[in-house]
C-alpha cells in the first residue's frame, strides 16, 4: 500500500471521503483514498489542508467565513484593501479566551503598508521568490 493509500486507509470514518466527494465524483475518491491517483490525491489532500486552515484561522481570529462566501467578489479590489479591511475590524484588540492582546503589537504602518504592498505583487506575479525571500520588510 503507498504512502497516500495509508493516509486514506487511517482517515476512514473521519468524513475525508463526504468532504472529497464535494469536490471529486465518488469513484475517483475511492481511487484517490487507495492511493492510485496520485496527482489527484495530493491536490486533494493540499485543498483540504487548505479548507481546515482557513477554519482555524477564523476561529481564532473571529472571521465570519460564512459571511466572506456570501459577498460578492469585487475584481477591483485588491488583497491590501481586503487586508486593512479586516485589519481595521480588529486593530484595537482580539478576545482570545483569557488573554487578550492586540494585534497590531509593535508593527509600525510604513512596514505593515510595505508587507502588503510586496504580498500583493506576489499575487499579481510581478516579484519572483527570490525577491521576496530576501526583502528587509520581511525580515
Amino acid at each position: 500500500m503507498s504512502y497516500l493509500g495509508t493516509i486514506g486507509h487511517l482517515m476512514t470514518g473521519f468524513g475525508l471521503r463526504e468532504l472529497l466527494e464535494v469536490i471529486y465524483a465518488p469513484d475517483a475518491v475511492g481511487h484517490m483514498l487507495s492511493g492510485k491517483a496520485v496527482a489527484r490525491t495530493v491536490r486533494g489532500h493540499v485543498l483540504v489542508g487548505s479548507v481546515l486552515n482557513a477554519l482555524l484561522a477564523s476561529s481564532v481570529f473571529g472571521v465570519d467565513l460564512q459571511s466572506i462566501v456570501r459577498e460578492e467578489i469585487d475584481p477591483a479590489r485588491t488583497a491590501t484593501e481586503k487586508t486593512r479591511e479586516v485589519s481595521a475590524l480588529h486593530s484595537e484588540e482580539v478576545e482570545g479566551g483569557d488573554n487578550s492582546y492586540s494585534i497590531r503589537g509593535n508593527i509600525n504602518d510604513s512596514s505593515l503598508s510595505s508587507c502588503l504592498k510586496l504580498f500583493d505583487q506576489v499575487l499579481k506575479k510581478e516579484v519572483p521568490a527570490e525577491v521576496v525571500a530576501s526583502s528587509q520588510e520581511l525580515g
